[in-house]
């Protein structure tokens, strides 16, 4: 029974995570994006210019669930989608439900990278990416922009 529970528990782990690039992930049969995990800060940069920081005040969360769905609460806004991860080591993420109808059907990749506590997502849009958010005041767009968040996991409770 050992012997087929360590198969079982090996080929779920090459199913979900494999050519993750994160050594927890090949390491372990469990996914460490599982669990809810609140924002510690994010960076956008657009054009090579950092446009936004933001240190967190303890109220944006996200929940990643093992049947490959997430929900984010983000004062004062809700979302939630289906997740998995993809060949080349990145997360694609589709928006299904959300209280900003222009996010619904939205599908993004991400490089996830877990590290201990911390989460951190790397989300790259590029010029043709960028249309699906407002233009600025002045009608143009950044022609590239990337945005990193990092998270710390919250404890689960018992």
């Amino acid at each position: 029974m050992s012997k087929l529970r360590s198969r079982l528990e090996k080929a779920v782990a090459t199913l979900l995570f494999s050519g993750l690039p994160f050594v927890s992930f090949a390491e372990s049969p469990v996914n460490p994006l599982i669990g809810i995990w609140q924002l510690s800060n994010f960076v956008q940069i657009a054009d090579g210019l950092v446009v936004r920081k933001y240190e967190s005040t303890g109220g944006s969360r996200v929940e990643y669930r093992t049947d490959g769905t997430w929900r984010s609460d983000n004062p004062p806004h809700q979302s939630s989608g289906t997740y998995r991860m993809m060949s080349d080591g990145r997360m694609e993420s589709t928006i299904t439900d959300a209280d900003l109808p222009n996010q619904i059907g939205y599908t993004s990749r991400k490089l996830a990278t877990v590290r201990d506590q911390t989460l951190t997502l790397v989300t790259e849009y590029d010029e043709e990416t960028m249309k699906v958010f407002a233009a600025r005041p002045d009608g143009g767009r950044p022609k590239s922009m990337t945005v990193t968040s990092t998270f710390r996991k919250i404890p689960a409770s018992k």
